[in-house]
């Protein structure tokens, strides 16, 4: 569904004309409206007895609304992009009934040991099926807007997202559910309460961080799909293999990084990720060339991967199991808030944002004026870094990690399997790709 579906969210809405502006809002509202979803997912844990029903709710009704999506350019041509904008809200709000409850629940289950190379085999699995995923919307949506059907691709790929939906739901009903009753019984904490814990709480703490590195991020973020689509003129084709390269460096990191975070625990990856993300909007400043962007991609990909993975540990260890599904709903809100601010402010810059300007008497100029919003981003990110990571503590206890070490696992490990895994990859790709377009090849 993700991979399908979710990822061609930006190029569908291009389709149907969206302005920046449109864009803006399609990164920010959903998002902020499915986290705020996640406090009547509380509020629906005490009244029922089962977190497993809340998520099948959710996720059986994220099913319902591929459909509509898919019929949009027919029925309401005029008011496809804001009736969309509400379909994808509805979606994320659905999608975001099932976070907490999830959290909760594989909090209880998944032993604190082996949660980094747990999520590392979970997330590496999840992006594998969203990298194909991907992959065959890319070569569909490619293929169907070459010959003039550029709707039919949509059609396609988003129905394949319904698919895989039902059959997601079909999975989590066979999902094993511990009893929980103390959670049942605990008190709902008031924001007097949060303010409180502010002050003792590395995770409410964390959370708040992580929200202001979102709005750095969100800033720039929804509009890498429009720089490429509207501005550079890339094929459907050209897009997903830039989308695609992230994804695989994504996975190819994953195992180093999930290793490093159960022996040297979340903080080391989180200062040495967290660092890096900062120059990467920079970064799409320096070159308009399609293989310069695969290779910022591939660094990208890779980072990203451990500050994900990192993120996930270091909440799992800094929250108490009791009020696990608080504490995450509070992050997941936090995350939304920086997001809708980030993407709202990003969409704001584009309107105004010149291609011309004077400095001292100096004329200069660029491309496009996303370029100023991608300097905005990568100073945001500097930002909240600075302030952010120096402050960072470790929650659990852990291996000290000697520089050097650390360095060398991290370089040695991430390089074999990235190597490894690309020479099989690209084999297979190769061969795929060849048979499906060999006169693109």
């Amino acid at each position: 569904m993700s991979g399908a579906g979710e990822s061609y969210f930006s190029a569908f809405a291009l389709f149907l004309k969206a302005s920046t502006t449109q864009i803006a809002w399609l990164a920010s509202i959903p998002p902020l409206l499915g986290a705020l979803a996640q406090l009547i997912s509380l509020a629906l844990r005490r009244v029922m007895n089962s977190r497993k029903a809340i998520i099948l709710v959710g996720a059986g009704t994220q099913t319902l609304f591929w459909i509509p999506m898919l019929l949009l350019p027919w029925l309401f041509p005029e008011y496809a992009v804001p009736i969309f904008i509400s379909l994808v809200a509805l979606h994320q709000i659905a999608g975001n009934l099932v976070s907490p409850q999830w959290s909760s629940l594989m909090g209880d289950i998944i032993p604190a040991r082996k949660r980094g190379r747990y999520f590392g085999l979970r997330t590496r699995c999840a992006t594998v099926s969203s990298f194909f995923a991907l992959t065959l919307a890319g070569v569909v949506l490619h293929e169907a807007d070459g010959h003039g059907y550029t709707w039919a691709g949509f059609i396609v790929i988003f129905g394949v997202a319904a698919i895989a939906r039902i059959v997601s739901w079909r999975h989590l009903r066979q999902m094993h559910e511990p009893p929980r009753a103390a959670e049942v019984l605990a008190p709902a904490l008031k924001p007097r309460a949060w303010i409180r814990r502010f002050k003792r709480s590395p995770a409410i703490r964390f959370s708040l961080a992580h929200g202001g590195m979102q709005a750095a991020v969100s800033m720039a973020a929804p509009f890498f799909t429009v720089y490429m689509l509207r501005d550079l003129g890339f094929s459907y084709l050209e897009f997903m293999v830039v989308t695609a390269t992230s994804v695989l460096f994504h996975f190819a990191a994953l195992r180093s990084w999930g290793r490093i975070c159960d022996v040297y625990g979340s903080r080391i990856v989180l200062i040495c990720t967290g660092t890096l993300i900062t120059i990467f909007p920079s970064l799409w400043l320096l070159s308009t060339s399609f293989w310069f962007i695969i290779g910022v991609q591939m660094i990208s990909g890779a980072t990203w991967s451990g500050f994900a993975l990192a993120t996930t540990n270091f909440l799992f260890d800094a929250t108490p199991a009791d009020k696990r599904s608080q504490y995450m709903a509070f992050h997941n809100v936090m995350t939304a808030v920086g997001t809708a601010i980030g993407a709202l402010v990003g969409g704001a810059l584009a309107a105004v944002m010149p291609t011309q300007f004077n400095v001292a008497g100096v004329e200069f100029g660029w491309f496009t004026p996303l370029y100023g919003i991608f300097l905005a981003s990568s100073l945001g990110r500097i930002a909240v870094a600075a302030v952010f990571l120096p402050r960072l503590r470790e929650v659990r206890s852990t291996r000290a990690a000697p520089a050097a070490d650390f360095a060398l696992r991290l370089a040695w490990g991430t390089v074999a399997r990235i190597h490894q895994r690309i020479s099989l990859a690209a084999t297979a790709v190769r061969k795929w790709v060849g048979a499906l377009i060999p006169e693109r090849i």
